[in-house]
């Protein structure tokens, strides 16, 4: 056994450059989907361990003035195991770097710490003492630490509070306080905690307005009992209920695992078919090749089960390789890059990297393949006799009998579509090969185009608004007086369920005032429309996934009411951002309050800048920026994703020409004898690659368009649609990019061609 051992080194040696090929097929593919692997996983069991480490409560309520009889009646209902108040209140932070910052308080004590346990990072753990305890990111934005001191203001009062220490907490993974932002401003804005006690001796009182819940482990309760049950506690003192999967903090880093998990799959199924395709053909070709050999093996007496463990080595010893190597580099490369884009954006405690099953299980299959792929090609050859295997006859189909009849192709062409028909395998591969490169470049690109022409549309096409500002609860009145004389449009929005039939889901239900600065364009004829005085419209993407028509009449129920009302769909409208419906203020029922408003000018800027009616005023300008930042992450997996599909494509290609170059090497010598110029043969080998090219294209344009609309729906966040689109530019450098490359492999080829021997391919085997 020994020398099939040293047989296997030399051949390794030999033909290393197909095998190196499988090497690297097995590696990019375990490198990309073990990476993304170990970043979604890893993100699920460290938020789920954050969410236990500060006992993360399953229910928010939102009330006005709570008591202690109204806490007595929350206790007492059969689900909550827990149930504690705080007082959530803001403060102007003054901190020497940055005097227009904003700290989200919540009092604290220490039965409050069941359902609301937040991490000490640093300084002293929780007492009730006098001081304040600042969230991690804001105190390292603002240089502060345990023992330091910063000026808050409160009801107009300014007082200095020392910082006790610094915390982390589940609530807020992803802190972002109003609409109008999109990602988390550490400098601008942070979360806090005082004693209860501290506060009340700041304000002199404490007018708690959240309940935090922790329900029993076998409740079932519905968020539609809980609210039900809280309107008959509060009455109309209850603002809104909240289950835990309502958070923003909590859906949002479950929307991000969500989509990196499905970027890397649906990718990969291409990515990995595309590879184990070309690895077993490569294995089989390989094993192929060496008919004599095993033929020789048999004359000599080696047992068919060495001979099958010799070839079962050539597919499992460098896939098993190959593979290992790409989850070590996955590890340690993709995951980083990834979790160093999502830290922009998430805050946890650790970023744990774990590997899942799913990652073990492509590994193994890869393996398997490229075993099966050796052992069972060497099954074909092991089954004929030696006499007549060690002379390079293994036993194949009958040729037709029938009378060859000439043909006006020029010999080129024959030549082609003869080894066509025998080797039907070696073409298949080679259209596989430029249909699926083209497939995974288009999706990788274009989903940044898609991203890119998607948020154009948004803020260029959609809002032409240039600041915005979320109205502090119960300022809108006033603030449409200050703001009477300035071209400004207001907003009402909020968390809504829809229904129609059976069918459910959620978005944001949007009462738009008159004005020039939301536009709404129907989906069919790209036409602006207004909102109607009765009805309302709906977005594209909900409309598809409901199956809702214009003329439907659906269900809608907000957050903030247990009541459910019914909405005329009147037209479907190409709106990008927020998914869900918009409705006129004439066709709102109720009393308008809005929450948002739209600035179309600097006056309007000047007329509430430092207004206390506002908060989180921006310019659109910077809202595009923050979407870019939070979008970063998307853009970087691409980039990951069209680097790995063009180094696929690389070697897919360079090991197709070089596997059609062994296996014809004895027709290219017998070509030379016969006196063929080389400039003949080299025609016949670019017809033979112009071939592939040109079929390889036709698959390949339609199906990379196909992928990509499926590839951006599937991906796509729930709050925004991504519209599929790739630039022309970008498609076509797309092709001439596989095109020149097939060809360049195709020009070393017939520069391997001029080397041949023809003494040795033409020397008999007997």
């Amino acid at each position: 056994m020994k020398y099939l051992y040293v047989k296997f080194f030399r051949d390794l040696k030999k033909l290393w450059s197909q095998f190196f090929s499988v090497f690297m097929m097995a590696m990019i593919s375990m490198t990309i989907f073990s990476g993304m692997n170990c970043v979604w996983n890893g993100m699920k069991a460290s938020s789920e361990e954050y969410f236990a480490d500060t006992d993360l409560a399953d229910v928010w309520v939102y009330a006005g003035q709570i008591t202690d009889k109204d806490m007595e009646a929350v206790r007492g209902l059969s689900y909550v195991k827990n149930a504690e108040a705080a007082m959530s209140f803001s403060v102007e932070g003054r901190t020497g770097k940055e005097t227009d910052t904003e700290l989200r308080v919540v009092t604290l004590k220490e039965e409050s710490l069941r359902v609301l346990n937040p991490l000490i990072r640093s300084g002293e753990h929780y007492s009730d003492t006098d001081g304040i305890w600042i969230d991690e990111d804001y105190a390292a934005e603002h240089d502060l630490s345990a023992g330091d001191t910063i000026d808050v203001s409160i009801n107009d009062g300014i007082f200095e509070v020392i910082v006790k220490g610094t915390v982390l907490d589940a609530e807020n993974i992803y802190f972002v306080t109003y609409g109008t932002d999109s990602v988390p401003n550490h400098l601008r804005y942070g979360y806090a905690y005082m004693s209860e006690a501290y506060v009340r001796d700041l304000l002199g009182a404490v007018a708690n307005n959240q309940i935090r819940i922790d329900m029993t482990g076998k409740s079932g309760v519905s968020k539609e009992q809980v609210r039900k049950d809280m309107e008959e506690v509060f009455n109309e003192r209850l603002y809104s209920v909240s289950l835990r999967e309502d958070m923003p903090s909590i859906w949002q880093v479950q929307k991000e695992q969500e989509q990196i998990k499905k970027m890397a799959v649906l990718f990969s199924i291409v990515f990995v078919l595309l590879s184990l395709l070309t690895m077993y053909t490569t294995m089989s070709r390989l094993v192929n090749n060496q008919v004599v050999q095993i033929g020789t093996m048999k004359a000599m007496g080696f047992y068919k089960r060495q001979i099958y463990g010799h070839y079962a080595l050539y597919g499992m010893a460098v896939s098993l390789l190959g593979g290992s190597f790409g989850i070590l580099a996955g590890r340690l490369f993709i995951s980083e890059l990834v979790m160093n884009i999502k830290k922009t954006t998430l805050t946890l405690p650790e970023w744990s990297k774990v590997l899942g099953t799913e990652s073990a299980v492509l590994w193994l299959s890869i393996v398997l393949i490229c075993t099966l792929a050796a052992i069972l090609t060497a099954r074909k050859v092991i089954k004929g006799v030696p006499a007549q295997i060690i002379r390079g006859i293994v036993e194949q189909k009958q040729k037709s009998d029938k009378p060859l009849k000439r043909s006006r192709l020029s010999y080129e062409w024959l030549w082609t579509l003869r080894a066509i028909k025998i080797h039907p395998a070696r073409y298949i591969m080679g259209v596989v090969a430029i249909a699926g490169s083209m497939i995974l470049m288009v999706a990788g690109i274009g989903v940044w185009d898609s991203i890119n022409s998607s948020y154009d549309d948004v803020f260029k096409r959609e809002y032409t608004y240039q600041y915005t500002a979320a109205i502090k609860k119960g300022g809108d009145k006033l603030l449409q007086q200050e703001l009477a004389d300035d071209n400004v449009q207001y907003s009402e929005a909020k968390t809504a369920v829809f229904r129609k039939n059976d069918m459910e889901k959620s978005g944001v239900l949007s009462i738009i005032s008159d004005g020039t600065l939301l536009h709404l364009f129907l989906y069919e004829s790209g036409e602006e429309q207004k909102l109607p005085a009765n009805g309302a419209f709906i977005t594209y993407r909900l409309a598809k996934q409901m199956g809702v028509r214009e003329g439907d009449i659906i269900r809608c129920r907000p957050d903030t009411s247990a009541e459910e009302f019914q909405i005329e769909i009147k037209a479907v409208v190409d709106a990008k951002m927020p998914q869900g419906i918009f409705l006129s203020e004439a066709a709102w029922k109720e009393e308008f309050t809005p929450n948002t408003v739209y600035l179309g000018n600097a006056s309007g800027y000047e007329a509430i800048e430092g207004s206390d009616l506002v908060t989180g005023l921006t310019s659109i300008d910077e809202q595009r920026e923050n979407m870019d930042t939070m979008l970063e992450s998307v853009r970087s997996i691409m980039y990951i994703l069209i680097l790995a599909a063009l180094v696929l494509s690389a070697v897919i290609l360079y090991n197709l020409g070089t596997l059609s170059f062994i296996e014809r090497y004895r027709e290219y010598a017998t070509m030379k004898v016969l006196g063929f110029y080389k400039k003949e043969i080299n025609r016949m080998v670019l017809t033979d690659c112009g071939l592939n090219l040109l079929t390889g294209m036709v698959l390949g344009v339609p199906g990379s368009l196909a992928f990509l609309n499926l590839y951006v729906g599937v991906v796509s966040m729930e709050n925004m649609e991504w519209t599929p689109y790739i630039s022309p530019v970008h498609f076509v450098t797309i092709a001439l990019i596989i095109a020149i490359f097939s060809i360049l492999i195709n020009l070393f080829v017939c520069r391997k061609v001029r080397k041949v021997d023809m003494v040795e391919a033409l020397k008999s085997v007997d």
